[in-house]
Formats: structure tokens, C-alpha cells, sequence
């Protein structure tokens, strides 16, 4: 597996040429996106909605969040990506791309990254307060303690 960090304006891009994030998906179906989506199903069978359309949801939730998780926001660390190739995709990707940029960016002095969170869709941000336009001063202090939050990540 080939490495190629590149400097994009102030952030770095890492290229990587047969990278599975399967873990990352891994881990965020069994912290969220699974027990989501089983609460949703045990709600919908008290709702009594039936069992056809109940699944049908699961499904699509399901779906939904491998989209988000897999296929967009792998392809926000991955330099060369077809979303830039494909004339539909490239000026929404540029731009989302950049506030997940944002994301990565603007770290607290606790060492997390609590802005910018809505992979594609940022209303959401713009909802809870979350939402950084630009990227600001960079916390240095910040990202010592990221490393140290993060450090078993690296090993």
C-alpha cells in the first residue's frame, strides 16, 4: 500500500491506493448507526407500522449510513477522488470537503474536533451551533492533546 501526503493549502491530504476503512465503519455501525437503527425498528413495532415498511426504514438508514460514513467521507481523505472528477459532484464536494477540512482543523484545547460534524449535509451544524466556516488560528495545544487522546490509534 502506497502513502503520498501532499499539502493542500494549510491541511494535509494523504493518497492511499487500496485502503479499507472497514474498521471505521465497524466502529461507527456498533456506536451509533446499529443501535439507532434498532431503536428505531423496536418504535416502529409499538407505532404498529408494518413489518414490510418497518425493515424497508431499517434499510434505508442503514444504507444511508454507509454512503455517509463509507463512501463520502472516505473519499473527503483520499486525493484524486472521482467526486472531483464527476462535473455533477465537484463543486458541492469542493465545498464540503473543505468544511470537513474545517473539522479537522479546529481542534479545542481538550484535543476534539467538535465542529463541522455533518459529513455532507452542515445544516445540521448550523442547527446546534457547530457549524465553522473558515478555518481560523491553529491550537497547537490542541493537537498535543489529540495525540495523547489518540495515541492507541497509532500503535
Amino acid at each position: 500500500m502506497a502513502l503520498v501526503i501532499r499539502r493542500d493549502r494549510r491541511i494535509t491530504r494523504i493518497q492511499a491506493s487500496g485502503v479499507s476503512l472497514s474498521l471505521v465503519w465497524a466502529q461507527n455501525g456498533l456506536c451509533l448507526l446499529y443501535p439507532v437503527t434498532i431503536a428505531w425498528v423496536v418504535l416502529l413495532h409499538f407505532l404498529e407500522v408494518t413489518l414490510f415498511l418497518n425493515l424497508m426504514s431499517a434499510a434505508t438508514g442503514l444504507l444511508w449510513g454507509y454512503l455517509m460514513f463509507s463512501l463520502v467521507h472516505r473519499n473527503f481523505h483520499i486525493e484524486g477522488t472521482w467526486f472531483l472528477k464527476t462535473a455533477f459532484t465537484r463543486k458541492w464536494f469542493r465545498h464540503v470537503r473543505r468544511l470537513h477540512d474545517i473539522h479537522h482543523h479546529k481542534l479545542t484545547n481538550e484535543g476534539r474536533m467538535p465542529y463541522n460534524m455533518g459529513i455532507c449535509f452542515y445544516w445540521f451544524d448550523r442547527l446546534f451551533g457547530t457549524y465553522r466556516p473558515a478555518l481560523g488560528r491553529f491550537n497547537s495545544r490542541g493537537l498535543e492533546k489529540s495525540r495523547e487522546l489518540y495515541a492507541h490509534l497509532y500503535k
